[in-house]
């Protein structure tokens, strides 16, 4: 029952899976237009309508009660204030690898603690809830 934002949703399997597991409402975030398009498939494949924004044409101003993000590090690293911004409660990175976790965590640590919750073969999943929650 929270609202969720999947920054950088890709095929929308996250977005979807987050759906089908009880989030309220469910924003997807995209900068390519093709992923968009195959999202957007893969929730009709799945009878649910999610709604995706291409992040490059719309700015994302409201706050969110989780945000999922599954990409490379250097651009987890470059969207810590982006995420600051959007943060309602909950953050969760994954794609990181064994030698890039501490940098990540590095890249957020002004704003929320983030804890290695998972780690499959190299890589790692990083969830935290914010130091400052706001009222």
């Amino acid at each position: 029952n929270k609202s969720l934002i999947d920054f950088g949703s890709g095929s929308g399997i996250l977005s979807i899976v987050s759906k089908l597991n009880g989030a309220a409402e469910v924003v997807g975030a995209e900068i390519d237009q093709q992923a968009i398009n195959n999202a957007v498939h893969n929730c009709q494949l799945n009878s649910i309508h999610i709604p995706f924004v291409n992040i490059k044409k719309t700015t994302i101003t409201r706050k969110f009660d989780i945000i999922i993000a599954n990409m490379l590090s250097r651009t987890l690293i470059e969207l810590s204030n982006v995420f600051k911004n959007l943060a309602n409660e909950k953050l969760i990175l994954c794609g990181i690898l064994d030698k890039q976790v501490s940098d990540v965590i590095d890249a957020y640590s002004k704003w929320i603690i983030l804890d290695k919750r998972k780690s499959l073969n190299g890589w790692n999943l990083l969830e935290g809830i914010l130091k400052f929650r706001k009222i």
